[in-house]
């Protein structure tokens, strides 16, 4: 449900989990009030990823503002120094010579071409919010009414509550900001600050809350709700997007005249009521605008699995229930409730990752890429040059550790996205133009990564077309030794030295062979 597609059906095992584990870390210890480790490890964490860093810190810096008059003066000062200090010193030493604003690119040129390319800075543009709502912002808001309505029945402190409504409310504010500025302020500098990203921040606060919260309603609660309680905490293992909307409201609606009749602080028992209407509005919006489609359906009544677990949810808390009266000492619903959901989650979190992960014919491709890899490392000369089809973005120097030609998001998007120096962005803007595509109509399309989609299959199909004669000028223009092509695109035989081959991909030596031997 993250806005800006970051988020990943699997692990991914990269920097990102690395910057989230600090900021996560540091977000816990700043709860319990350790500053000065909380500042350590959100300055950890932006040392590997900037602006995921600094949505820890806006969160936390939000708990704060409510929490000042409590907070001592002095190691709020402390912390701050040793942030900045780590912080900083980091900036300095890797962002000396980095123009992180457009640079020598004209700025419309940049926002231009990253817009084609990027799946993250433009989300409005991508249908974040009408075509693929279901997916995304439906869902989170569902999860933030529950983390409002969840938060004061699990933190007795009004001011801690009160505190991290407020923290999540600054993430909101970075996430709608980031999401206007993407339409309306093409600044580069403004968009590369990603500042939807926060949506992600705010799902783990909430999710952490709601997670206690449903929980709480499994073990003790009336009857229905421990029902859908049950059924919503193995939601999103179950369906995707998680989080249905009917589910939301009907935990929350039958109890809110419970929470708006408390002695609770007023903003902890407005927030649930003022979002149920405010989500509620938002979906008979959706629906008179035309934008609701079949396939929105589960994200607003909840699919067929998430209605059969509910029901069998129920019937287990009927018999649980009496089985705790009639056998109290043995059978105590709380407690039987609590490993029988814990079991549910470990089931169906391994069904989950099984099925979550890459289809067995990419796991194949990827071996057999790793593979082809792996014999350049070992067969070929260290500054060996390679082109490589040019609509495989990522993976060949990750184990070959010999150059690429490269490939059409790195001409067109990667190489210069942050780094924003006139020189590289023309060098691949001229490795494009090799291929003899106007780019041009592909800048236009809506939403605008359909044109990427579009020229990424253009661009295979011209360089596979391409005459070997072709192959063999670039060859001796660019310093480029060898090829690797796919198999299942290759169109034609070629009159290079095949040095290596496996069951998806041809590694070719770039010169020809004598006429005898063609």
């Amino acid at each position: 449900m993250e806005l800006t597609n970051f988020g990943g059906s699997f692990f991914w095992g990269l920097y990102y989990n690395v910057a989230d584990g600090f900021r996560l870390l540091g977000i816990a210890l700043f709860l319990r009030r350790r500053l000065l480790w909380a500042a350590l490890l959100f300055a950890a964490s932006f040392t590997v990823h900037p602006v995921m860093a600094l949505m820890g810190c806006a969160f936390a810096f939000g708990c704060l503002f409510v929490e000042r008059r409590s907070a001592e003066p002095g190691r709020v000062v402390l912390a701050t120094i040793l942030f900045g200090i780590v912080a900083g010193t980091w900036w300095l030493l890797k962002f000396r010579t980095v123009e992180m604003s457009s640079g020598a690119i004209d700025a419309q040129t940049w926002v231009t071409m990253a817009r084609a390319f990027s799946f993250h800075f433009f989300p409005v543009d991508y249908g974040t919010l009408t075509l693929y709502h279901d997916r995304h912002l439906l869902p989170l808001l569902c999860l933030v009414t529950l983390a409002t309505f969840y938060l004061p029945r699990i933190c007795a402190d009004d001011g801690r509550c009160a505190a991290i409504l407020a923290g999540m409310l600054v993430l909101a504010v970075l996430t709608v900001v980031g999401l206007l500025a993407s339409v309306y302020v093409p600044l580069p500098a403004l968009i590369k600050l990603g500042l939807p990203r926060a949506s992600d921040m705010l799902i783990l606060v909430a999710l952490a809350v709601v997670v206690a919260g449903l929980v709480g309603d499994v073990q003790d609660s009336p009857l229905w709700s421990r029902a859908l309680a049950g059924a919503m905490l193995l939601s999103p293992l179950v369906m995707k997007p998680g989080i249905p909307l009917l589910a939301t409201l009907l935990l929350v609606v039958p109890r809110l005249r419970e929470s708006l009749g408390g002695n609770r602080a007023r903003v902890a028992r407005l927030a649930p009521a003022v979002l149920c209407l405010g989500v509620l509005v938002l979906g008979i919006s959706y629906w008179l605008a035309g934008i609701v489609k079949p396939q929105h359906f589960p994200a607003y009544v909840g699919s067929r699995m998430f209605w059969m677990i509910a029901a069998g949810a129920g019937v287990f808390v009927v018999v649980a229930v009496a089985l705790d009266r009639k056998w109290p000492r043995i059978f105590e619903a709380r407690r039987l409730s609590l490993v029988v959901l814990v079991l549910a989650v470990g089931v169906l979190s391994l069904h989950w990752v099984e099925h979550s992960g890459p289809e067995a014919s990419d796991r194949k491709r990827g071996e057999d890429y790793l593979e082809a890899q792996l014999w350049a490392n070992a067969n070929t000369p260290g500054p060996a040059l390679f082109m490589v089809d040019p609509t495989i973005y990522y993976g060949w120097r990750d184990f070959s550790s010999r150059s690429s030609f490269g490939n059409l998001r790195e001409w067109l998007h990667t190489s210069w996205l942050y780094d924003s120096r006139a020189a590289q962005y023309a060098e691949g803007k001229k490795r494009f133009d090799e291929l003899g595509i106007d780019i041009a109509p592909y800048l236009n399309d809506h939403p605008s990564i359909n044109g990427f989609y579009k020229l990424s299959d253009e661009v295979r199909r011209r360089f596979y077309g391409m005459e070997p004669s072709r192959l063999l000028d670039l060859a001796k223009r660019y310093g480029v030794d060898y090829l690797v092509l796919s198999k299942s695109a290759v169109q034609r035989s070629y009159p290079f030295r095949k040095v290596f081959e496996n069951d998806s991909f041809f590694v070719y030596e770039l010169s020809l062979l004598p006429a005898s031997s063609k």
